[in-house]
Protein backbone atom coordinates (compact mmCIF):
# COMPACT_ATOMS: atom_id res chain seq x y z
CA UNK A 1 0.00 0.00 0.00
CA UNK A 2 1.60 3.56 -0.65
CA UNK A 3 2.78 5.47 1.67
CA UNK A 4 0.24 7.36 4.11
CA UNK A 5 -2.58 6.26 1.85
CA UNK A 6 -3.94 4.34 5.13
CA UNK A 7 -5.22 7.36 7.53
CA UNK A 8 -6.43 6.61 10.88
CA UNK A 9 -9.62 8.76 11.64
CA UNK A 10 -9.08 7.51 15.20
CA UNK A 11 -5.22 6.85 16.19
CA UNK A 12 -4.10 3.50 16.01
CA UNK A 13 -2.09 3.08 19.17
CA UNK A 14 -4.71 4.54 21.08
CA UNK A 15 -7.06 2.13 19.70
CA UNK A 16 -4.49 -0.84 21.02
CA UNK A 17 -5.21 0.53 24.26
CA UNK A 18 -8.80 -1.17 24.13
CA UNK A 19 -7.39 -4.35 23.46
CA UNK A 20 -7.11 -8.10 26.08
CA UNK A 21 -3.70 -7.85 25.01
CA UNK A 22 -1.67 -5.12 26.75
CA UNK A 23 -0.22 -3.20 24.77
CA UNK A 24 1.79 -0.94 27.30
CA UNK A 25 3.63 -4.37 28.04
CA UNK A 26 4.08 -5.24 24.66
CA UNK A 27 3.74 -2.30 21.80
CA UNK A 28 4.31 -5.04 18.72
CA UNK A 29 1.60 -6.89 19.93
CA UNK A 30 -1.23 -7.26 17.72
CA UNK A 31 -3.71 -6.02 20.24
CA UNK A 32 -6.97 -6.82 18.35
CA UNK A 33 -10.32 -5.19 19.72
CA UNK A 34 -14.24 -5.56 19.26
CA UNK A 35 -15.53 -3.41 16.52
CA UNK A 36 -19.40 -3.32 15.83
CA UNK A 37 -20.04 -1.33 12.54
CA UNK A 38 -23.53 0.57 12.58
CA UNK A 39 -23.82 0.45 9.25
CA UNK A 40 -23.08 -2.90 8.04
CA UNK A 41 -24.75 -4.21 12.15
CA UNK A 42 -21.09 -6.72 12.15
CA UNK A 43 -19.16 -7.72 15.06
CA UNK A 44 -16.03 -8.48 14.46
CA UNK A 45 -12.19 -9.33 15.89
CA UNK A 46 -9.60 -7.21 14.07
CA UNK A 47 -6.66 -5.48 14.77
CA UNK A 48 -6.41 -2.00 15.23
CA UNK A 49 -4.42 -1.57 11.87
CA UNK A 50 -6.80 -2.69 9.67
CA UNK A 51 -10.00 -0.49 11.31
CA UNK A 52 -10.95 2.73 11.49
CA UNK A 53 -9.07 4.00 8.21
CA UNK A 54 -9.91 5.82 5.41
CA UNK A 55 -7.83 6.43 1.92
CA UNK A 56 -6.18 9.76 2.13
CA UNK A 57 -8.42 10.95 4.10
CA UNK A 58 -6.57 13.89 5.55
CA UNK A 59 -4.28 14.88 2.33
CA UNK A 60 -4.55 17.80 0.48
CA UNK A 61 -4.56 17.60 -3.28
CA UNK A 62 -2.03 19.87 -4.99
CA UNK A 63 -2.58 21.50 -8.45
CA UNK A 64 -1.25 18.46 -10.33
CA UNK A 65 -3.65 16.20 -8.56
CA UNK A 66 -0.95 14.43 -6.14
CA UNK A 67 -1.53 14.16 -2.48
CA UNK A 68 0.06 16.55 0.02
CA UNK A 69 0.41 14.94 3.62
CA UNK A 70 1.42 17.37 5.46
CA UNK A 71 -1.90 17.08 7.97
CA UNK A 72 -1.20 13.90 8.44
CA UNK A 73 2.13 13.70 9.61
CA UNK A 74 1.55 16.58 11.93
CA UNK A 75 -1.22 14.07 13.38
CA UNK A 76 1.07 11.33 13.33
CA UNK A 77 3.34 13.24 15.46
CA UNK A 78 0.74 14.70 18.00
CA UNK A 79 -0.15 10.72 18.53
CA UNK A 80 3.41 9.65 19.14
CA UNK A 81 4.14 12.00 21.57
CA UNK A 82 0.19 11.53 23.29
CA UNK A 83 1.12 7.39 23.24
CA UNK A 84 4.16 8.10 25.50
CA UNK A 85 1.64 10.39 27.78
CA UNK A 86 -1.18 7.69 27.66
CA UNK A 87 1.73 5.14 29.12
CA UNK A 88 2.51 7.02 31.77
CA UNK A 89 -1.31 7.94 33.06
CA UNK A 90 -1.33 4.04 32.71
CA UNK A 91 0.87 3.26 34.73
CA UNK A 92 0.04 5.26 37.27
CA UNK A 93 -3.34 4.00 37.15
CA UNK A 94 -1.61 0.56 38.10
CA UNK A 95 1.09 2.02 41.12
CA UNK A 96 -1.99 3.79 42.44
CA UNK A 97 -4.26 0.54 42.62
CA UNK A 98 -1.27 -0.95 44.14
CA UNK A 99 -0.95 2.08 46.72
CA UNK A 100 2.26 3.38 45.34
CA UNK A 101 3.62 7.01 45.10
CA UNK A 102 3.27 8.57 41.52
CA UNK A 103 4.69 11.64 39.54
CA UNK A 104 2.83 14.48 38.93
CA UNK A 105 1.45 15.20 35.48
CA UNK A 106 2.76 18.43 34.57
CA UNK A 107 1.00 21.56 32.44
CA UNK A 108 2.84 20.18 29.88
CA UNK A 109 1.03 16.61 29.86
CA UNK A 110 -1.89 18.47 30.66
CA UNK A 111 -1.78 20.84 27.51
CA UNK A 112 -0.81 18.11 25.38
CA UNK A 113 -3.75 15.58 26.48
CA UNK A 114 -5.63 18.91 25.96
CA UNK A 115 -5.19 19.08 21.99
CA UNK A 116 -5.23 15.36 21.73
CA UNK A 117 -8.64 15.91 22.77
CA UNK A 118 -9.29 18.91 20.76
CA UNK A 119 -8.40 16.96 17.64
CA UNK A 120 -10.52 13.79 18.06
CA UNK A 121 -13.41 16.39 18.47
CA UNK A 122 -13.20 17.77 14.97
CA UNK A 123 -11.51 15.06 13.03
CA UNK A 124 -13.72 12.38 13.26
CA UNK A 125 -15.71 11.97 9.88
CA UNK A 126 -19.03 12.59 11.61
CA UNK A 127 -17.86 16.12 11.54
CA UNK A 128 -15.25 15.98 8.34
CA UNK A 129 -18.08 14.39 6.25
CA UNK A 130 -20.77 17.33 7.20
CA UNK A 131 -17.94 20.11 6.51
CA UNK A 132 -17.76 18.17 3.14
CA UNK A 133 -21.53 18.02 2.28
CA UNK A 134 -21.76 22.10 3.50
CA UNK A 135 -18.46 23.18 0.87
CA UNK A 136 -20.14 21.02 -1.81
CA UNK A 137 -23.83 22.10 -2.03
CA UNK A 138 -22.31 25.75 -1.23
CA UNK A 139 -19.73 24.93 -4.24
CA UNK A 140 -22.87 24.00 -6.46
CA UNK A 141 -25.26 26.61 -5.75
CA UNK A 142 -22.38 29.48 -6.92
CA UNK A 143 -21.96 26.61 -9.82
CA UNK A 144 -25.59 27.16 -10.64
CA UNK A 145 -25.41 30.98 -10.49
CA UNK A 146 -22.12 31.61 -12.32
CA UNK A 147 -22.41 28.34 -15.21
CA UNK A 148 -19.39 26.80 -14.01
CA UNK A 149 -17.95 23.69 -12.43
CA UNK A 150 -15.62 22.93 -9.38
CA UNK A 151 -13.03 20.21 -9.04
CA UNK A 152 -13.40 17.71 -6.58
CA UNK A 153 -10.04 18.67 -5.26
CA UNK A 154 -11.13 21.91 -4.41
CA UNK A 155 -14.30 20.92 -1.92
CA UNK A 156 -11.90 18.50 -0.24
CA UNK A 157 -9.17 20.91 0.18
CA UNK A 158 -11.74 23.54 1.44
CA UNK A 159 -13.19 20.86 3.85
CA UNK A 160 -9.73 20.36 5.44
CA UNK A 161 -8.74 24.01 5.65
CA UNK A 162 -12.33 24.50 7.23
CA UNK A 163 -11.59 21.43 9.58
CA UNK A 164 -7.97 22.73 10.68
CA UNK A 165 -9.39 26.33 11.70
CA UNK A 166 -12.31 25.46 13.69
CA UNK A 167 -12.58 26.45 16.88
CA UNK A 168 -9.05 28.40 16.20
CA UNK A 169 -10.56 31.77 16.31
CA UNK A 170 -9.69 34.51 19.07
CA UNK A 171 -13.51 35.12 19.76
CA UNK A 172 -13.62 30.92 20.80
CA UNK A 173 -10.20 28.78 21.51
CA UNK A 174 -11.14 25.62 21.71
CA UNK A 175 -8.19 25.00 23.63
CA UNK A 176 -7.98 27.17 25.68
CA UNK A 177 -11.65 26.90 26.97
CA UNK A 178 -10.65 23.19 27.75
CA UNK A 179 -7.66 24.21 29.74
CA UNK A 180 -9.32 26.47 32.16
CA UNK A 181 -11.53 23.08 33.59
CA UNK A 182 -11.07 21.08 36.22
CA UNK A 183 -9.26 17.68 34.74
CA UNK A 184 -9.83 14.50 36.07
CA UNK A 185 -8.92 11.29 35.08
CA UNK A 186 -11.09 8.08 36.49
CA UNK A 187 -9.63 4.97 36.52
CA UNK A 188 -11.46 1.52 36.74
CA UNK A 189 -10.43 -0.39 40.21
CA UNK A 190 -9.82 -3.69 38.70
CA UNK A 191 -9.24 -4.76 35.02
CA UNK A 192 -12.39 -6.59 35.71
CA UNK A 193 -14.31 -3.96 33.65
CA UNK A 194 -13.53 -1.82 30.89
CA UNK A 195 -14.01 1.35 29.04
CA UNK A 196 -15.19 1.19 25.53
CA UNK A 197 -14.14 4.03 22.84
CA UNK A 198 -16.15 4.86 19.45
CA UNK A 199 -15.55 7.17 15.88
CA UNK A 200 -16.82 10.13 18.58
CA UNK A 201 -14.31 9.62 21.30
CA UNK A 202 -15.16 12.64 23.06
CA UNK A 203 -18.97 13.19 24.24
CA UNK A 204 -20.43 16.04 25.80
CA UNK A 205 -22.96 16.29 29.06
CA UNK A 206 -25.28 18.40 30.76
CA UNK A 207 -28.16 17.52 32.63
CA UNK A 208 -29.39 21.46 32.77
CA UNK A 209 -28.49 23.40 29.54
CA UNK A 210 -27.53 23.26 26.17
CA UNK A 211 -24.00 21.38 25.79
CA UNK A 212 -21.42 23.65 25.03
CA UNK A 213 -17.78 23.27 25.43
CA UNK A 214 -17.52 26.77 27.12
CA UNK A 215 -21.00 25.92 29.09
CA UNK A 216 -19.12 25.64 32.65
CA UNK A 217 -21.96 22.58 33.51
CA UNK A 218 -21.18 20.41 30.10
CA UNK A 219 -19.30 17.20 30.90
CA UNK A 220 -16.51 16.70 28.37
CA UNK A 221 -15.43 12.80 28.55
CA UNK A 222 -12.67 10.93 26.59
CA UNK A 223 -11.64 7.43 27.44
CA UNK A 224 -8.14 7.82 26.65
CA UNK A 225 -7.81 3.59 27.32
CA UNK A 226 -9.67 1.02 28.80
CA UNK A 227 -8.89 1.43 31.92
CA UNK A 228 -9.60 5.02 32.33
CA UNK A 229 -11.31 8.33 31.14
CA UNK A 230 -10.51 11.62 31.29
CA UNK A 231 -13.28 14.12 32.74
CA UNK A 232 -13.17 17.77 32.24
CA UNK A 233 -15.72 19.78 33.15
CA UNK A 234 -16.67 23.38 35.43
CA UNK A 235 -13.53 25.86 35.61
CA UNK A 236 -10.83 25.68 37.99
CA UNK A 237 -7.79 24.15 36.62
CA UNK A 238 -7.74 21.00 39.19
CA UNK A 239 -6.58 17.84 38.83
CA UNK A 240 -7.18 14.83 40.34
CA UNK A 241 -7.47 10.73 40.29
CA UNK A 242 -10.70 9.49 40.86
CA UNK A 243 -11.46 5.35 41.81
CA UNK A 244 -14.40 4.36 39.74
CA UNK A 245 -15.75 1.31 41.08
CA UNK A 246 -19.10 1.34 40.53
CA UNK A 247 -20.32 -1.24 37.47
CA UNK A 248 -23.61 0.62 37.01
CA UNK A 249 -21.99 4.15 36.96
CA UNK A 250 -19.87 2.48 34.59
CA UNK A 251 -22.06 0.60 32.02
CA UNK A 252 -24.42 3.95 32.31
CA UNK A 253 -21.28 5.65 30.94
CA UNK A 254 -20.31 3.34 28.21
CA UNK A 255 -23.58 2.65 26.76
CA UNK A 256 -23.88 6.74 26.59
CA UNK A 257 -20.85 6.54 24.82
CA UNK A 258 -22.24 4.10 22.18
CA UNK A 259 -25.46 5.70 21.90
CA UNK A 260 -23.26 8.64 20.72
CA UNK A 261 -21.32 6.49 18.05
CA UNK A 262 -21.92 7.13 14.38
CA UNK A 263 -19.96 4.46 12.60
CA UNK A 264 -18.43 2.22 14.83
CA UNK A 265 -18.20 1.02 18.54
CA UNK A 266 -15.21 -0.35 20.15
CA UNK A 267 -14.36 -2.53 23.26
CA UNK A 268 -12.41 -4.76 24.58
CA UNK A 269 -15.12 -7.82 25.49
CA UNK A 270 -17.40 -8.78 23.29
CA UNK A 271 -20.07 -10.24 25.76
CA UNK A 272 -19.85 -6.65 27.46
CA UNK A 273 -20.42 -5.40 23.77
CA UNK A 274 -22.99 -7.46 22.77
CA UNK A 275 -24.33 -6.63 26.08
CA UNK A 276 -24.86 -2.97 25.45
CA UNK A 277 -25.66 -3.25 21.86
CA UNK A 278 -28.82 -5.43 22.93
CA UNK A 279 -29.42 -2.59 25.20
CA UNK A 280 -29.79 -0.08 22.29
CA UNK A 281 -31.72 -2.52 19.97
CA UNK A 282 -28.80 -2.26 17.41
CA UNK A 283 -28.97 -5.47 15.26
CA UNK A 284 -25.78 -7.55 15.02
CA UNK A 285 -25.48 -9.86 11.63
CA UNK A 286 -23.18 -12.76 10.74
CA UNK A 287 -22.96 -13.80 14.12
CA UNK A 288 -19.99 -16.44 12.94
CA UNK A 289 -17.64 -13.03 13.17
CA UNK A 290 -17.88 -13.18 16.72
CA UNK A 291 -16.26 -16.53 17.52
CA UNK A 292 -12.32 -16.51 18.90
CA UNK A 293 -10.11 -18.91 16.60
CA UNK A 294 -8.02 -21.20 18.89
CA UNK A 295 -5.04 -19.21 17.05
CA UNK A 296 -6.40 -16.17 18.24
CA UNK A 297 -7.05 -17.00 21.66
CA UNK A 298 -3.51 -19.11 22.12
CA UNK A 299 -1.88 -15.63 21.25
CA UNK A 300 -4.24 -13.38 23.57
CA UNK A 301 -3.21 -15.65 26.63
CA UNK A 302 0.43 -16.03 25.21
CA UNK A 303 1.32 -12.38 24.52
Amino acid sequence: MPEYKKQHIIAENYLKGFSLVDYYKNNKANCPVWIYNLKEQTLKFKSPNNIAWRPYYYSYIDKNGDYEHYLEKEFSKLESMTNILIRKIDTNIRNIRQNREIPILTEEDRVLLVHFIFWHMKKIPSVVDWIYDEVKNAYTEISKRHNNTFRESMIKNRTLELMMNMGTGKEFDFVKVLLQKDFRIAFLSNDKSSFITTDNPVVRFNKTSTDGIGIESTEIYFPINQRCLILLHGVGNKFEYLRLSDRKLLYKQNRFMALKAKYFIISRDKEYLIKILKDLKYEIKDKSSEVFSSQVKSRIHTV
